[in-house]
């Protein structure tokens, strides 16, 4: 997996490249056999910055049988509520939209 995930870090620097991303680390974990659980674990090795920073506290909240609050809301325990955590964060409507009219721009442009 670290061999087809060679050079592929995400850092949030550039919000909608974990679109491709994502896709990257599915493959990667398809190809190698890795299963859901283990690969919410394997995924903040390929992050960097303030993306792997918060990705790893809010595992090891899940992770933690010392009760914080009532509320679990900052707790990602299963592979798609880190898939949506990611995907909300950094692929927000308005980075979506940014970067189709920045696409759009570029055409135009051209």
């Amino acid at each position: 997996m670290a061999i087809q995930m060679l050079r592929e870090k995400f850092s949030g620097g550039d919000p909608i490249s974990i679109l491709g991303f994502m896709t990257k680390f599915k493959d990667a974990c398809n190809h190698d056999i890795i299963h859901a659980g283990v690969a919410i674990w394997m995924l903040q090795y390929f992050l960097n910055g303030s993306a792997r920073d918060t990705l790893q506290a809010r595992l090891r909240a899940s992770n933690s049988m010392i009760v914080v609050s009532d509320e679990e809301t900052d707790v990602l325990k299963t592979c798609p509520e880190v898939i949506n955590y990611l995907l909300e964060t950094y692929a927000s409507d308005e980075a979506i939209a940014a970067a189709y009219s920045d696409e759009i721009t570029c055409k135009q442009a051209a």
